[in-house]
């Protein structure tokens, strides 16, 4: 393609080219003293006969008619060649004009012409040849009917009207230099002009997709939504967009099967992400969401919506309380050194966090039954949102042998759902289990020879928790004589062992008791080994 050539316009009222008589007269006028001027050819160099001859202002818009009134129809400036290939023009207001010549599959384009008093201001000899046509890709908004659109080649005849896929074909397109217009009957679009120029006779492309201007408020595309399982909130993002005139996106939220409307506003922002932590479902099944983004302008007037972002979120599950890291003994949770720190795991995709108690439940005998003191024991308020968490408190022991029956911890979410669990604990100050664990090494002799065996027993008691382990150790050096491990709750234990030394010396020899609350407790005798 080549850049259209400028014409430059001279008027020349005194040059005069003299027309020969023509065979047909344009608009039926007669003029006297006509020289011919203008021939066209066939591509073999042979005069065309017979060809069909079009003059069209330059200024014309196909399909629209006339910009200035030269004449009334298009069909009023044809005429035709002779045996010669000549033909010529009268009748025509002065002006410039395009001169478009067809003969069978021939064709012929030759821009801006000037015609004064019925005369050519420049001679005319030109080449009918094969044509070419034009294709290409228009885009307008794209909730707008692109088929509306239609390119006009302007001082001609050819126009075609854009498919619904935004794709043209300019046919019949002889070589020359041509301006394009595209437009569209839709308000608010300004025409897009380009110059072309076609220099062989076959099919071309244009390289770069037509975007006609659109003055209104655009459209958002790109809309999507990404749920975030770890936080219960839903990100909508959507394309950067040029427009000068914008005050904000205007974010809009609608369960899925809303069709008179396009939801409840949930939001507005600069950024071209808006995060949705309003998000609340129940314990089970899936909810299914549209997302909407608009353009807001500094006049506070809305654009209009296009596509929706659609999103499923699948239930995790409600608000929930667990009570962790509680020994898991034989008996009841039990802590022996007057204090217990306890935690809670506090899952919310529901919606953040909002508040965690924790509260003792005490209980008594006032004298007529069993009764329970609710004492709140800690409260701790989550200002961020937060939807995962482990909060913990320090329990401790009111009084001698005195224990908490009851421990709660309760949460809240930030829709003022609850969800609460409990444990047993029982909490002793050092008072209380004073001398519970009993271990003592009995032994009929306190010496032996090398070699020689010595028998040895430990008896094991403890009060409140079941033995879990019982290991004999020999110390300088240590080493694990005999290890006895119980899977049954046992209390009290008597165990032997019997004991040989190969080495002479004082030895040591411990009883060690694990309970299971992996506290210990030992006993040691000293036993002596001598040489034979």
């Amino acid at each position: 393609m080549k850049s259209i050539k400028t014409v430059s316009i001279f008027f020349s009222l005194s040059i005069m080219l003299f027309f020969l008589h023509c065979t047909k007269n344009i608009a039926g006028s007669e003029v006297t003293n006509e020289k011919y001027t203008a021939t066209i050819y066939l591509p073999n160099g042979r005069p065309a006969n017979n060809a069909t001859v079009l003059l069209v202002p330059v200024d014309y818009v196909p399909s629209t008619g006339l910009v200035k009134k030269s004449a009334t129809m298009l069909s009023d400036l044809k005429t035709s060649t002779d045996n010669q290939g000549h033909f010529s023009v009268s009748g025509l207001a002065d002006g410039y004009y395009n001169i478009l010549a067809k003969q069978d599959s021939l064709v012929m384009f030759h821009d801006s012409i000037g015609i004064s008093s019925t005369s050519l201001l420049e001679p005319i000899n030109d080449t009918l040849n094969l044509p070419a046509s034009l294709c290409g890709n228009v885009k307008i908004q794209p909730n707008h009917n692109v088929t509306t659109v239609i390119v006009q080649a302007l001082g001609t005849n050819i126009y075609a009207n854009v498919n619904s896929q935004g794709q043209f074909n300019l046919p019949m397109l002889a070589k020359g230099d041509y301006q394009l217009k595209f437009s569209t009957s839709i308000a608010e679009y300004t025409p897009k002009f380009i110059s072309i120029g076609i220099n062989s006779s076959k099919p071309d492309t244009l390289k770069d997709t037509i975007s006609i201007a659109y003055t209104g408020i655009p459209v958002v595309t790109g809309i999507k939504a990404i749920f975030d399982s770890s936080n219960g909130t839903v990100r909508i993002q959507w394309d950067s967009i040029t427009y000068s005139n914008i005050s904000d996106f205007v974010i809009y939220k609608a369960p899925f099967d809303t069709i008179q409307s396009a939801g409840n506003l949930i939001g507005a922002t600069m950024n071209t992400f808006f995060v949705d932590s309003s998000i609340r479902y129940l314990d089970s099944g899936f909810y299914r969401y549209k997302y909407r983004v608009a353009i807001l302008d500094n006049s506070i007037s809305m654009g209009a919506f296009y596509k929706f972002a659609d999103i499923t979120i699948h239930s995790q599950g409600g608000l929930s309380v667990q009570i962790i890291n509680i020994n898991n003994d034989w008996q009841d949770n039990i802590f022996l050194n007057g204090s217990a720190v306890v935690k809670a795991q506090i899952k919310s995709p529901l919606g953040p966090i909002t508040k965690v108690e924790w509260r003792r439940l005490l209980s008594g005998d006032s004298g007529g039954g069993l009764s329970f003191k609710d004492t709140l024991l800690q409260s701790t308020v989550y200002s961020k949102p937060i939807n995962f968490l482990v909060d913990s408190v320090e329990v401790k022991s009111l009084a001698p042998n005195m224990a908490y029956d009851n421990l709660l911890c309760k949460a809240t979410d930030i829709w003022g759902d609850t969800s609460v669990d409990t444990t047993n604990v029982r909490i002793y100050p050092d008072t209380a289990i004073a001398n519970k664990t009993k271990i003592q090494i009995y032994s009929n002799q306190d010496s032996v020879y090398i070699d020689s065996i010595i028998p040895l027993v430990g008896f094991v008691n403890n009060a409140l928790y079941p033995i879990k382990q019982i290991q004999w150790k020999l110390q300088n050096p240590d080493s694990t004589l005999q290890t006895t491990t119980f899977q049954e709750p046992v209390l009290n234990y008597s165990d032997s062992l019997r004991f040989s030394s190969n080495t002479p010396g004082l030895k040591t020899i411990y009883c060690s008791l694990i309970d299971s609350l992996n506290l210990k407790s030992s006993d040691s005798i000293n036993i002596l080994v001598m040489p034979r």
